[in-house]
């Protein structure tokens, strides 16, 4: 009996972290455990506690019987289909574009105040609300929605933008190689998200 609940724990953990996109390491960092303790759990090596089997149901919103049952492809389906449909909600959705919306309205009142009361409009402020606005996304991904290729494809603008940001900010000086820095800048960001993804 109790190989049997070891067992089915452990193919739901899997199984519901895998159709939540989320990594091991996502998953240590929500219940607050090492990604070698989700590893054992996963693996059928050992069991967590009443505790933290509460804190892992919340976190993929289904019951604690749920999770030491013998669940079929179809539930575990259903579960992480209703996970998805909370995550893109529209209030989130709203609250996302709302908040990239004021980075817009601060960089175009900055732009316009300089135009007015500058000899020099500082269109350069548009440039800069791209990595802003990149920042934003990170953010609302790393509580939302957890995804990897998200992460990967806003880290890689938040680079390059910010780079770019920069040379066109000191266009006087000669900062092209600021470029150069942007290559090893992007092998870490690709190797970083292999890591996590593991």
């Amino acid at each position: 009996m109790d190989n049997n609940i070891k067992l089915n724990v452990a193919i739901n953990l899997s199984e519901l972290r895998k159709r939540h996109g989320y990594t091991q390491s996502d998953v240590a960092k929500e219940i607050n455990y090492s990604d070698k303790a989700i590893s054992k759990w996963e693996n059928g090596d050992s069991l967590p506690d009443l505790v933290t089997l509460c804190a892992l149901a919340d976190l993929y919103g289904v019951t604690v019987d749920f999770l030491t049952k013998d669940n079929d492809e179809k539930k575990l389906d259903e579960v992480a289909k209703a996970d998805m449909e909370s995550r893109n909600s529209p209030t989130k959705i709203i609250i996302l574009l709302m908040s990239l919306t004021v980075v817009w309205l601060i960089a175009t009142i900055v732009f316009s105040y300089t135009v007015v009361f500058r000899p020099k409009a500082m269109w350069q402020v548009f440039v800069w609300a791209i990595p802003a606005c990149c920042v934003i996304i990170l953010y609302f991904n790393s509580h939302w929605y957890k995804n990897g290729k998200l992460r990967l494809v806003t880290l890689s603008i938040l680079c390059w933008t910010l780079l770019t940001s920069i040379f066109l900010q000191f266009m006087n000086y000669s900062l092209w190689p600021i470029f150069i820095l942007g290559v090893p800048l992007q092998i870490i960001i690709c190797l970083g998200n292999i890591y996590l993804r593991r």
